[in-house]
């Protein structure tokens, strides 16, 4: 998975990149991923692609637009109920 070209994001205020992490399901018509919040700081509009590396042949899928348009953290209105932390949820 790339957005904007980039499989890892710096966050504004870090050194640590982080890495888009690898899809937790893959089928023939869908692939499900968890983008983290670091990269979703702010609304973008984004191109969401997906990269697949076949021993050493890359392919690229076409690009898909993901529009991000708030960011509202819910921490301060209810306590996650089945997340393990505390994550900002972003409004597509």
């Amino acid at each position: 998975m790339r957005l904007d070209g980039f499989t890892t994001i710096t966050p504004p205020g870090s050194t640590t990149p982080v890495s888009i992490p690898a899809p937790t399901s893959v089928t023939d018509g869908e692939i499900d991923v968890t983008i983290p919040a670091a990269f979703l700081f702010s609304p973008h509009d984004y191109a969401l692609d997906v990269q697949l590396n076949n021993s050493g042949a890359v392919s690229t899928s076409n690009a898909i637009d993901l529009h991000v348009v708030g960011i509202l953290d819910m921490s301060s209105a209810c306590a996650p109920t089945w997340f393990p932390t505390t994550r900002a949820t972003a409004f597509l």
